[in-house]
């Protein structure tokens, strides 16, 4: 399904945990319209948006999920859950590539994932320390 400009939502922000969880607000109406609970375990660290309505979400579950939007049913729908080494603290999609992915881990690594395929690009050692934050060059 392809959103055009016209349908695409607006008002909504995704906000990320110390409980685990996501929750989808609509600022508009002032409510969350959809929560998803990933373990009173985990911590959410980052989600990211891209124009597909892909949403990724890391933390410190050692893995990093990626959520389809539905508009109409105002949901996300699981698209892939990939295992990591270790906790994701910060994730960007890049913006010269809509599929591509690179999020950092607590080890040192940075991971470039492509989440239409679901397939690792590359896995770089940068560090001993963790990564906390990244950015594509636009």
């Amino acid at each position: 399904m392809h959103i055009t400009a016209q349908t695409q939502p607006r008002n909504l922000v995704v906000i990320g945990t110390s409980a685990g969880k996501i929750k989808l607000v609509d600022l508009a109406k002032n409510r969350v319209t959809w929560t998803k609970d990933f373990g009173g375990n985990s911590v959410i660290f980052d989600v990211e948006w891209n124009s597909d309505n892909i949403l990724a979400v890391g933390g410190t579950g050692n893995h990093l999920f990626l959520l389809k939007y539905e508009p109409k049913a105002l949901k996300f729908n699981e698209l892939a859950k990939v295992s990591t080494s270790s906790s994701i603290r910060s994730l960007h999609f890049n913006p010269n590539s809509k599929h591509q992915l690179a999020f950092g881990l607590f080890n040192g690594s940075v991971i470039i994932q492509n989440v239409a395929k679901n397939e690792t690009l590359s896995v770089l050692r940068n560090s001993d320390a963790r990564v906390l934050c990244l950015k594509w060059h636009p």
